[in-house]
């Protein structure tokens, strides 16, 4: 491959290979290398000379930093950051015994070397079927001549071989590379999901959802969200004993579309954790309660990948309880995910009262 980083080579040197890019750092660099801190690349550094560096960012290569040398011109390395490979496919490339790794200019050098050895065996081959030509012309032996197709056809039958060998070669270079670069991509975007999912998270940690609050049947918003306002004050005042001050409520509002015939939920993002946390600690409250408010629950406000979870865990649960019930083991118990905002909800079982 013209202009790649990875080329074909004889079998044995990547075995050679092995070796520089592990051990023979180490020893190469010496006790400057274990330091935690590597010198970068520097053209006014006094860095001993036979120190290698990774051509690329200028890190010295110790036996912690995973490289590759150039099996050609052996004096330049390039870590696995500036190749842009991953840690599993330099593993990968370890233990094949039939790839070298050459540097850009080596990589050039030995394609040209190749193509020209390639044109070499064509030209002579076209010398010889044109002797052949002029040798039938002046009626030589026609044995000789036979003879002579006969070796050119084995001949070019080899060339054809070799040929495809290496094309077999480069191919399979070139579909590792290309794994390569999907296993790049597919971290980026897992990163990227990662970093969504985080803010998300924040930006909802200081929410409550309550659930089957009564809403006020008025065309007015204002009107709809006072009544929101003042119910959530007296549940929190009579239903779970928490004194609130008008600037404990960040924003109430409630989720969904509006429908006539269907209650939806109410979002509250409190001014702080602590408000919210004071609410989830006094819930079970809500069981001795005033009558009007034994209905509502109150949960956490989820991502969709948080909610996913639950519900997996939630549903694994079930379907083991309901497999002992099956055996004819009677438990009286339903289950309840806790930890639903943690990256570890679980499932718990709860005596259900007769």
């Amino acid at each position: 491959m013209r202009g790649a980083q990875k080329t074909v080579a004889g079998r044995g040197s990547a075995a050679a290979r092995r070796g520089r890019a592990s051990g023979a750092a180490a020893s190469a660099v010496g006790s400057p290398a274990s330091s935690s801190t590597q010198p970068k690349f520097d053209s006014q550094s006094k860095l001993d000379s036979r120190v290698p560096m990774c051509t690329g960012c200028g890190v010295v290569v110790s036996s912690e930093v995973k490289a590759l040398q150039c099996d050609k011109c052996v004096g330049k390395w390039k870590c696995i950051e500036c190749i842009g490979i991953s840690e599993e496919v330099y593993d990968g490339l370890m233990d094949c015994k039939d790839i070298c790794w050459f540097c850009t200019g080596c990589g050039e050098v030995l394609a040209d070397k190749t193509e020209d050895r390639v044109l070499a065996v064509l030209e002579r081959v076209m010398d010889k079927l044109n002797g052949i030509e002029d040798r039938l012309q002046q009626k030589a032996d026609v044995k000789l001549v036979e003879g002579l197709e006969q070796k050119l056809e084995s001949k070019i039958t080899q060339v054809e071989e070799r040929l495809d060998e290496m094309m077999e070669h480069v191919n399979r270079n070139s579909e590792k590379l290309q794994v390569a670069d999907v296993n790049k991509e597919a971290v980026r975007g897992s990163e990227a999901l990662n970093m969504d999912e985080e803010r998300d998270i924040e930006r909802r940690k200081r929410n409550v959802i309550l659930h089957r609050v009564p809403e006020i049947q008025s065309e007015v918003a204002e009107d709809r969200k006072a009544g929101d306002m003042a119910f959530f004050y007296e549940i929190c005042e009579e239903g779970l004993g928490i004194a609130l001050e008008s600037e404990d409520i960040e924003q109430m509002y409630r989720l969904g579309k509006r429908d006539e015939n269907k209650v939806r939920p109410l979002l509250v993002k409190c001014k702080n954790e602590e408000m919210k946390n004071r609410i989830f600690g006094k819930v079970r409250e809500l069981k001795s309660a005033d009558s009007k408010f034994r209905d509502i629950s109150i949960s956490q406000d989820l991502t969709p990948r948080q909610r996913e979870r639950v519900k997996e865990v939630r549903q694994k649960a079930v379907g083991e309880l309901e497999a002992e019930q099956q055996n004819g083991q009677h438990l009286n118990r339903r289950i309840i995910v806790v930890g639903q905002a943690s990256s570890n909800p679980r499932a718990i079982r709860v005596v259900v009262q007769a």
